[in-house]
């Protein structure tokens, strides 16, 4: 971030007030060294990763301020959820302040249930149930309904829930537990029973007692083969190895458009994910309630029923492209404050006798956090209409720049090619976004902008023109 003073008239700015949001969520990010074993990170997939909490803390990344401000986000959800359960008629026994300790052989293990449910409307149960409160955005949410659902999900945090109760039904020797989910978008909760797998929980407290041999000698484990959802954005990333390796015979590319086009796909990708979730979230509520025909404020709402035929996929090698932004430091985001796709930053070692609870990371762009829009281009010189760059242009502009005019030329251009109608307007949005900018209006439209969609409007004509 820049050292610009903010002011009072600053600070009311989008630059501004952005500015003083990272920088009031950056203080706040910490790194502590592990004391001892928490339960919501024992069954994480890599020995590694939980091994240099205790030995090389020091050197593990701090998180981005963004995810600081999902972890916040995340704190402000429990005490919302215990007030629920309570006015469900739900008698709860909430978090305590303090960490138990638990020994196993040599190993501490140190957390704090998020609590334990006695009874219902008067009745008691026993023995009392194992209370853990997770949050999720809606697709997930809707997607998650039993505990084999959470053991398979994609993400190993998500599956890691399962284990974290299980470790705790163990240690308070209570059998039975219930994870409450709470879908972030509109408030609901889901009850999830888990019945105590005493293989499992065996396994991991033996794994808590192996792994303490290697805090003690100060050893490394092995790690584990790449993944990019576990490893892309681990903290140790930069320490581990080996370091992963890009094969022999990689390409450099230096297609300026392809690259240009990379950057703004990564752009956009926290606004299509954030879509693809809430339509997701939208139609499965929609089915679930057999929604025909409806009205929902100014939406209409019809329902058709599509038959799926059955077919049979033939063999195939597909080609699949993973596509991540390089980073010029294992700390904070992305160049452009965005995410890279399909990982987990991990949370800071909690300070000591603490069990920090905080919700796995899901991929934000900082600009998407703070309501940021695009810049507009800077205004650049005329181009003379023989530019060779533009095949058959035909410019009506001259060397002045007149938006009207230059509008009717784009208008024109559209009609041209067919995409003038109303069925085509997310063709010319993706357009007008990629060469003018994002949401850009036409009396903010710079004239570089403007000058660069007609480019590729002429350009897209005079193709079709020689077919």
């Amino acid at each position: 971030m820049s050292a610009v003073a903010i002011t009072a008239e600053r600070a009311v700015s989008p630059e501004g007030f952005a500015e003083i949001q990272q920088q009031t969520l950056t203080k706040r990010i910490e790194v502590y060294p592990a004391r001892s074993w928490y339960p919501s990170q024992i069954g994480h997939p890599c020995d590694r990763f939980l091994v240099w909490r205790f030995t090389r803390w020091e050197q593990q990344a701090p998180h981005d301020w963004v995810l600081q401000a999902i972890f916040d986000e995340g704190n402000l959800h429990q005490p919302n959820v215990y007030a629920k359960l309570e006015s469900f008629g739900f008698d709860i026994v909430r978090e305590s302040d303090r960490p138990t300790q638990y020994k196993v052989g040599a190993a501490t293990i140190s957390g704090r249930p998020d609590g334990k449910i006695r009874g219902f409307r008067g009745e008691k149960f026993t023995p009392m149930r194992v209370l853990e409160i997770k949050t999720m955005q809606g697709y997930a949410f809707d997607k998650i309904n039993t505990v084999e659902d959470l053991l398979h999900a994609d993400q190993h945090y998500v599956r890691g829930y399962v284990d974290q109760e299980y470790t705790y039904e163990f240690l308070e020797n209570l059998p039975l537990g219930l994870i409450v989910l709470k879908n972030k978008q509109i408030g609901l909760l889901k009850a999830i029973p888990v019945e105590l797998d005493y293989d499992r929980a065996e396994w991991l407290l033996k794994r808590v007692e192996r792994l303490q041999g290697f805090v003690d000698k100060k050893e490394d484990p092995p790690p584990i083969s790449y993944d990019g959802g576990i490893c892309g954005r681990c903290p140790f990333l930069h320490l581990c190895y080996p370091p992963k390796n890009y094969g022999e015979g990689t390409a450099v590319i230096e297609d300026s458009a392809l690259i240009e086009d990379l950057a703004r796909r990564e752009q956009l990708k926290a606004g299509r994910d954030e879509y693809e979730g809430i339509d997701k979230s939208v139609k499965t509520r929609l089915k679930k309630m057999g929604v025909k025909s409806a009205l929902a404020g100014p939406f209409v709402i019809e329902a058709t029923e599509r038959p799926v035929k059955e077919f049979t996929v033939k063999a195939r090698v597909d080609t699949i492209f993973e596509i991540q932004r390089m980073t010029t430091s294992a700390a904070g985001p992305a160049p452009g404050g965005v995410d890279p796709p399909k990982g987990e930053t991990q949370a800071p070692a909690s300070p000591p006798e603490a069990e920090t609870k905080q919700p796995p990371a899901q991929p934000v762009s900082s600009a998407a956090s703070v309501g940021a829009q695009p810049q507009a281009e800077t205004a650049a010189p005329a181009k003379p209409t023989d530019d060779p760059g533009v095949e058959g242009a035909r410019q009506p502009l001259g060397g002045t720049f007149n938006r009207s005019a230059m509008m009717d030329h784009i208008q024109a251009l559209f009609e041209d090619l067919k995409l003038a109608d109303a069925k085509h307007k997310a063709q010319r949005d993706f357009l007008w976004n990629r060469f003018v900018g994002l949401n850009v209006k036409v009396e903010e439209a710079s004239e570089e902008g403007l000058r660069k969609l007609t480019r590729e409007l002429e350009a897209l004509k005079a193709k079709r023109g020689k077919k």
